[in-house]
Protein backbone atom coordinates (compact mmCIF):
# COMPACT_ATOMS: atom_id res chain seq x y z
CA UNK A 1 0.00 0.00 0.00
CA UNK A 2 3.00 2.32 0.29
CA UNK A 3 3.12 2.77 -3.49
CA UNK A 4 -0.58 3.60 -3.39
CA UNK A 5 0.00 6.31 -0.78
CA UNK A 6 2.79 7.83 -2.84
CA UNK A 7 0.81 7.79 -6.07
CA UNK A 8 -2.36 9.07 -4.46
CA UNK A 9 -0.40 11.85 -2.78
CA UNK A 10 0.79 12.94 -6.20
CA UNK A 11 -2.76 12.65 -7.51
CA UNK A 12 -4.08 14.88 -4.73
CA UNK A 13 -1.53 17.53 -5.67
CA UNK A 14 -2.74 17.34 -9.26
CA UNK A 15 -6.34 17.60 -8.12
CA UNK A 16 -5.61 20.68 -6.06
CA UNK A 17 -4.38 22.41 -9.20
CA UNK A 18 -7.13 21.10 -11.47
CA UNK A 19 -9.43 23.67 -13.04
CA UNK A 20 -13.00 23.10 -11.84
CA UNK A 21 -14.76 26.29 -12.90
CA UNK A 22 -16.96 24.17 -15.17
CA UNK A 23 -19.22 23.50 -12.19
CA UNK A 24 -22.38 25.49 -11.80
CA UNK A 25 -23.30 26.70 -8.33
CA UNK A 26 -25.24 23.50 -7.66
CA UNK A 27 -22.17 21.44 -8.55
CA UNK A 28 -23.07 20.18 -12.03
CA UNK A 29 -20.31 19.20 -14.40
CA UNK A 30 -20.97 20.91 -17.72
CA UNK A 31 -17.51 21.57 -19.12
CA UNK A 32 -17.14 20.64 -22.81
CA UNK A 33 -14.62 17.81 -23.15
CA UNK A 34 -13.48 15.43 -25.84
CA UNK A 35 -15.24 12.22 -24.87
CA UNK A 36 -14.15 8.84 -26.16
CA UNK A 37 -17.07 7.10 -24.42
CA UNK A 38 -20.68 6.50 -25.45
CA UNK A 39 -23.54 6.25 -22.97
CA UNK A 40 -26.00 3.44 -23.57
CA UNK A 41 -29.26 3.63 -21.60
CA UNK A 42 -30.64 0.18 -20.86
CA UNK A 43 -34.07 -0.65 -19.45
CA UNK A 44 -33.66 -3.98 -17.71
CA UNK A 45 -36.72 -5.82 -16.46
CA UNK A 46 -35.94 -7.50 -13.15
CA UNK A 47 -37.94 -10.56 -12.19
CA UNK A 48 -36.61 -10.22 -8.65
CA UNK A 49 -37.86 -6.65 -8.28
CA UNK A 50 -40.82 -7.14 -10.64
CA UNK A 51 -39.90 -3.78 -12.08
CA UNK A 52 -37.76 -2.17 -14.78
CA UNK A 53 -34.40 -0.71 -13.73
CA UNK A 54 -32.69 1.94 -15.86
CA UNK A 55 -28.92 1.51 -16.23
CA UNK A 56 -26.40 3.88 -17.82
CA UNK A 57 -23.51 1.99 -19.37
CA UNK A 58 -20.47 3.84 -20.71
CA UNK A 59 -18.44 2.04 -23.36
CA UNK A 60 -15.29 3.20 -25.18
CA UNK A 61 -15.24 3.57 -28.96
CA UNK A 62 -13.11 0.46 -29.23
CA UNK A 63 -16.02 -1.58 -27.89
CA UNK A 64 -17.73 -0.99 -31.25
CA UNK A 65 -14.57 -1.17 -33.34
CA UNK A 66 -13.19 -4.43 -31.94
CA UNK A 67 -15.92 -7.02 -31.27
CA UNK A 68 -13.39 -9.36 -29.67
CA UNK A 69 -12.15 -6.90 -27.06
CA UNK A 70 -12.99 -7.42 -23.39
CA UNK A 71 -12.85 -4.81 -20.64
CA UNK A 72 -12.52 -4.23 -16.90
CA UNK A 73 -15.61 -2.82 -15.21
CA UNK A 74 -16.30 -0.12 -12.66
CA UNK A 75 -19.70 -0.07 -10.99
CA UNK A 76 -20.57 3.50 -9.98
CA UNK A 77 -23.39 3.88 -7.46
CA UNK A 78 -25.29 7.15 -7.13
CA UNK A 79 -26.50 8.85 -3.97
CA UNK A 80 -29.86 9.25 -2.29
CA UNK A 81 -32.63 10.78 -4.45
CA UNK A 82 -30.38 10.58 -7.52
CA UNK A 83 -30.46 8.40 -10.64
CA UNK A 84 -28.35 6.35 -13.02
CA UNK A 85 -27.18 9.38 -15.00
CA UNK A 86 -25.67 11.44 -12.18
CA UNK A 87 -22.14 10.08 -12.45
CA UNK A 88 -22.07 11.05 -16.11
CA UNK A 89 -23.91 14.37 -16.05
CA UNK A 90 -22.87 15.70 -12.65
CA UNK A 91 -19.43 14.19 -12.15
CA UNK A 92 -18.30 13.94 -15.76
CA UNK A 93 -17.03 10.41 -15.19
CA UNK A 94 -16.74 9.70 -18.92
CA UNK A 95 -14.71 12.85 -19.52
CA UNK A 96 -12.46 12.13 -16.53
CA UNK A 97 -11.80 8.62 -17.81
CA UNK A 98 -11.29 9.89 -21.38
CA UNK A 99 -8.70 12.38 -20.15
CA UNK A 100 -6.83 9.68 -18.22
CA UNK A 101 -7.06 7.29 -21.20
CA UNK A 102 -5.65 9.94 -23.55
CA UNK A 103 -2.81 10.64 -21.12
CA UNK A 104 -1.96 6.95 -21.01
CA UNK A 105 -2.50 6.83 -17.24
CA UNK A 106 -5.49 4.47 -17.16
CA UNK A 107 -6.72 1.75 -19.47
CA UNK A 108 -10.16 1.76 -21.06
CA UNK A 109 -12.95 0.24 -19.02
CA UNK A 110 -16.72 0.00 -18.95
CA UNK A 111 -18.73 2.00 -16.43
CA UNK A 112 -22.04 0.64 -15.12
CA UNK A 113 -24.37 3.04 -13.29
CA UNK A 114 -27.71 1.48 -12.25
CA UNK A 115 -30.75 3.26 -10.87
CA UNK A 116 -31.31 2.63 -7.17
CA UNK A 117 -33.93 5.25 -6.42
CA UNK A 118 -34.69 8.70 -7.71
CA UNK A 119 -35.81 12.16 -6.59
CA UNK A 120 -39.45 11.21 -6.00
CA UNK A 121 -38.57 9.57 -2.71
CA UNK A 122 -42.18 9.18 -1.54
CA UNK A 123 -43.03 7.26 -4.71
CA UNK A 124 -39.81 5.34 -5.40
CA UNK A 125 -37.76 3.44 -2.83
CA UNK A 126 -34.09 4.39 -2.61
CA UNK A 127 -31.31 2.10 -1.45
CA UNK A 128 -28.87 -0.65 -2.40
CA UNK A 129 -29.76 -3.23 0.26
CA UNK A 130 -32.62 -5.67 0.43
CA UNK A 131 -35.62 -4.10 2.08
CA UNK A 132 -39.29 -4.79 2.44
CA UNK A 133 -40.87 -4.94 -0.99
CA UNK A 134 -37.56 -4.32 -2.79
CA UNK A 135 -34.72 -6.91 -2.62
CA UNK A 136 -32.30 -4.66 -4.51
CA UNK A 137 -29.08 -6.35 -3.42
CA UNK A 138 -30.38 -9.69 -4.68
CA UNK A 139 -31.18 -8.02 -8.00
CA UNK A 140 -27.74 -6.44 -8.25
CA UNK A 141 -25.76 -9.64 -7.77
CA UNK A 142 -28.11 -12.25 -9.21
CA UNK A 143 -29.46 -10.40 -12.23
CA UNK A 144 -27.66 -7.15 -13.06
CA UNK A 145 -24.03 -8.28 -12.82
CA UNK A 146 -24.40 -11.54 -14.79
CA UNK A 147 -26.46 -9.84 -17.51
CA UNK A 148 -24.36 -6.73 -18.02
CA UNK A 149 -21.02 -8.56 -17.85
CA UNK A 150 -22.11 -11.06 -20.49
CA UNK A 151 -23.69 -8.55 -22.85
CA UNK A 152 -20.89 -5.97 -22.68
CA UNK A 153 -17.90 -8.34 -22.89
CA UNK A 154 -16.69 -7.53 -19.40
CA UNK A 155 -13.87 -9.53 -17.86
CA UNK A 156 -15.72 -11.34 -15.13
CA UNK A 157 -12.78 -12.19 -12.88
CA UNK A 158 -12.54 -10.39 -9.52
CA UNK A 159 -9.22 -8.80 -10.50
CA UNK A 160 -10.94 -6.73 -13.22
CA UNK A 161 -13.90 -5.46 -11.17
CA UNK A 162 -14.20 -2.30 -9.06
CA UNK A 163 -17.00 -0.49 -7.25
CA UNK A 164 -17.38 3.09 -6.11
CA UNK A 165 -20.18 5.44 -5.15
CA UNK A 166 -21.03 8.67 -3.40
CA UNK A 167 -23.10 9.21 -0.25
CA UNK A 168 -25.79 6.49 -0.23
CA UNK A 169 -23.84 4.91 -3.08
CA UNK A 170 -20.68 5.11 -0.98
CA UNK A 171 -22.46 3.10 1.68
CA UNK A 172 -23.60 0.68 -0.99
CA UNK A 173 -20.00 0.42 -2.18
CA UNK A 174 -18.75 -0.48 1.29
CA UNK A 175 -21.63 -2.85 1.96
CA UNK A 176 -21.34 -4.69 -1.35
CA UNK A 177 -17.57 -5.17 -1.01
CA UNK A 178 -18.01 -6.36 2.59
CA UNK A 179 -20.76 -8.80 1.65
CA UNK A 180 -19.03 -10.02 -1.52
CA UNK A 181 -15.27 -9.48 -1.22
CA UNK A 182 -14.76 -12.40 -3.61
CA UNK A 183 -16.20 -10.25 -6.41
CA UNK A 184 -14.38 -6.91 -6.10
CA UNK A 185 -10.73 -5.99 -6.47
CA UNK A 186 -11.19 -2.30 -5.61
CA UNK A 187 -13.74 -0.66 -3.29
CA UNK A 188 -13.63 3.14 -3.20
CA UNK A 189 -16.44 4.60 -1.02
CA UNK A 190 -16.77 8.38 -1.37
CA UNK A 191 -18.43 10.51 1.33
CA UNK A 192 -20.03 7.26 2.35
CA UNK A 193 -23.19 6.78 4.39
CA UNK A 194 -21.92 3.66 6.16
CA UNK A 195 -23.84 3.84 9.45
CA UNK A 196 -27.17 5.02 10.81
CA UNK A 197 -26.39 4.50 14.49
CA UNK A 198 -25.56 7.63 16.45
CA UNK A 199 -24.21 9.49 13.43
CA UNK A 200 -25.25 12.27 11.12
CA UNK A 201 -27.51 10.82 8.47
CA UNK A 202 -28.92 11.75 5.09
CA UNK A 203 -32.34 10.88 6.49
CA UNK A 204 -34.42 13.71 7.91
CA UNK A 205 -35.49 12.53 11.41
CA UNK A 206 -38.86 14.18 10.88
CA UNK A 207 -39.55 12.10 7.77
CA UNK A 208 -41.59 9.09 8.86
CA UNK A 209 -42.76 8.05 5.38
CA UNK A 210 -42.96 4.36 4.55
CA UNK A 211 -40.11 4.47 2.04
CA UNK A 212 -37.85 6.38 4.41
CA UNK A 213 -38.48 4.01 7.28
CA UNK A 214 -37.73 1.03 5.06
CA UNK A 215 -34.47 2.64 3.93
CA UNK A 216 -33.47 3.46 7.50
CA UNK A 217 -34.25 -0.07 8.68
CA UNK A 218 -32.18 -1.56 5.84
CA UNK A 219 -29.21 0.69 6.60
CA UNK A 220 -29.31 -0.20 10.29
CA UNK A 221 -29.42 -3.91 9.41
CA UNK A 222 -26.45 -3.45 7.05
CA UNK A 223 -24.37 -1.09 9.18
CA UNK A 224 -20.87 -1.30 7.68
CA UNK A 225 -19.02 -0.37 10.87
CA UNK A 226 -20.87 -3.06 12.81
CA UNK A 227 -20.21 -5.57 10.04
CA UNK A 228 -16.45 -5.04 10.27
CA UNK A 229 -16.55 -5.06 14.08
CA UNK A 230 -18.33 -8.44 14.15
CA UNK A 231 -16.50 -10.05 11.22
CA UNK A 232 -14.90 -13.39 12.04
CA UNK A 233 -11.38 -14.34 11.03
CA UNK A 234 -12.39 -15.83 7.69
CA UNK A 235 -14.48 -12.80 6.80
CA UNK A 236 -11.66 -10.43 7.75
CA UNK A 237 -9.21 -12.36 5.60
CA UNK A 238 -11.59 -12.19 2.62
CA UNK A 239 -12.28 -8.47 3.11
CA UNK A 240 -8.52 -7.89 3.22
CA UNK A 241 -8.29 -9.17 -0.36
CA UNK A 242 -10.11 -6.03 -1.54
CA UNK A 243 -8.11 -2.84 -2.10
CA UNK A 244 -9.93 -0.30 0.07
CA UNK A 245 -9.79 3.49 -0.21
CA UNK A 246 -12.19 5.74 1.71
CA UNK A 247 -12.43 9.31 0.37
CA UNK A 248 -14.30 12.15 2.14
CA UNK A 249 -14.17 15.95 2.30
CA UNK A 250 -13.01 17.70 5.46
CA UNK A 251 -16.30 19.63 5.66
CA UNK A 252 -18.56 16.72 4.76
CA UNK A 253 -21.23 15.91 7.33
CA UNK A 254 -20.49 12.20 6.90
CA UNK A 255 -16.77 12.55 7.64
CA UNK A 256 -17.08 11.34 11.24
CA UNK A 257 -18.61 8.00 10.30
CA UNK A 258 -16.17 7.51 7.43
CA UNK A 259 -13.27 8.00 9.83
CA UNK A 260 -14.90 5.55 12.24
CA UNK A 261 -15.27 2.99 9.45
CA UNK A 262 -11.62 3.46 8.49
CA UNK A 263 -10.51 3.11 12.13
CA UNK A 264 -12.56 -0.05 12.54
CA UNK A 265 -10.97 -1.53 9.43
CA UNK A 266 -7.52 -0.73 10.74
CA UNK A 267 -8.41 -2.04 14.20
CA UNK A 268 -9.40 -5.36 12.61
CA UNK A 269 -6.10 -5.45 10.68
CA UNK A 270 -7.82 -4.93 7.31
CA UNK A 271 -5.68 -2.76 4.99
CA UNK A 272 -7.51 0.46 4.16
CA UNK A 273 -6.46 3.94 3.04
CA UNK A 274 -8.19 7.19 3.94
CA UNK A 275 -8.15 10.35 1.81
CA UNK A 276 -9.43 13.60 3.31
CA UNK A 277 -9.33 16.63 1.02
CA UNK A 278 -10.78 20.10 1.21
CA UNK A 279 -14.43 19.82 0.26
CA UNK A 280 -17.97 19.03 1.21
CA UNK A 281 -20.88 16.83 0.11
CA UNK A 282 -21.02 17.99 -3.52
CA UNK A 283 -20.48 16.69 -7.02
CA UNK A 284 -17.40 18.81 -7.62
CA UNK A 285 -15.70 16.89 -4.81
CA UNK A 286 -16.71 13.53 -6.31
CA UNK A 287 -15.65 14.66 -9.77
CA UNK A 288 -12.13 15.18 -8.45
CA UNK A 289 -12.32 11.90 -6.51
CA UNK A 290 -13.08 10.10 -9.77
CA UNK A 291 -9.52 10.82 -10.93
CA UNK A 292 -8.15 9.04 -7.87
CA UNK A 293 -10.62 6.19 -8.21
CA UNK A 294 -9.65 5.42 -11.81
CA UNK A 295 -5.96 5.65 -10.94
CA UNK A 296 -6.46 3.18 -8.10
CA UNK A 297 -8.25 0.85 -10.53
CA UNK A 298 -5.24 1.07 -12.84
CA UNK A 299 -2.90 0.19 -9.98
CA UNK A 300 -4.71 -3.00 -9.12
CA UNK A 301 -6.63 -4.22 -12.18
CA UNK A 302 -5.27 -7.58 -13.23
CA UNK A 303 -3.49 -8.19 -9.93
Amino acid sequence: MKNLVKRLSAAVVLLAAFHITGFAQAGRYDRPEINRYTTIIEHYYSRILEDTVVVSISVPRSWYENPDATYPVAYMLHGYNETHIEWIEWAGSESVLSELNDAGEVQEMILVCPDAGGPKVNEVQNGYYNMEGRPYEDFFFNELMPWVEAKYRIRSQKCWRAVTGNSMGGGGTAGYALHHPELFNVAYPMSAWVSEKGHNSIIDPADRSVNMMRLKKANIANDCIDYVRKANRGQREAISQVHWVVDCGNDDFLLRQDIEFYNMMRDRKIPCELIIRDGTHRWNYWHDSAYNFFRVCQLYFGN
